[in-house]
């Protein structure tokens, strides 16, 4: 099942605030799950505030409320016909928010931020997790990552 990346594999990295771990660490995280995944294409990690979160959430999902990953398959979403982008997908990832779920849920921000990016790139491998079926495949991709 695994793909070979190709060239045209890439990841953009936009670090829009501190993200509280090194642009190293994330790049490390990203490239191994990409890799575990066989997901190809151009895909942007964003680390935003919370405005942008929280806008982009109300944009996109209509929750007008920062949160914690969001996740756009511009190819899969991208109607018929329309032009390329520059990106196949993108993760935003809001650190504010994730660090005080990590408090809430007893686990270290590290973990919280590595699982959540990965759960985005779930998202871009094309998965979702809202029925029994679905949550089955997703745990398989998860268990891919740990």
């Amino acid at each position: 099942m695994s793909r070979r990346l190709n060239r045209f594999t890439r990841t953009v990295y936009n670090f829009l605030t501190p993200a509280g771990v090194s642009p190293a660490v994330v790049h490390r995280w990203t490239s191994g799950a990409r890799r575990r995944l066989g997901l190809t294409g151009r895909i942007a990690v964003t680390i935003a505030p919370p405005a942008i979160s929280q806008q982009w959430n109300k944009r996109y999902r209509r929750r007008a409320r920062p949160t914690n990953v969001l996740s756009f398959d511009y190819v899969h979403d991208r109607p018929r016909g329309a032009a390329r982008h520059i990106l196949d997908g993108e993760v935003l990832l809001c650190p504010v928010v994730i660090r005080r779920e990590a408090r809430q849920q007893g686990q270290t921000y590290r973990a919280r931020l590595k699982m959540l990016l990965a759960h985005g790139l779930i998202h871009l491998r094309g998965l979702d997790h809202q029925t029994s079926a679905d949550q089955r495949r997703w745990a398989r991709f998860e268990r891919r990552l740990s």
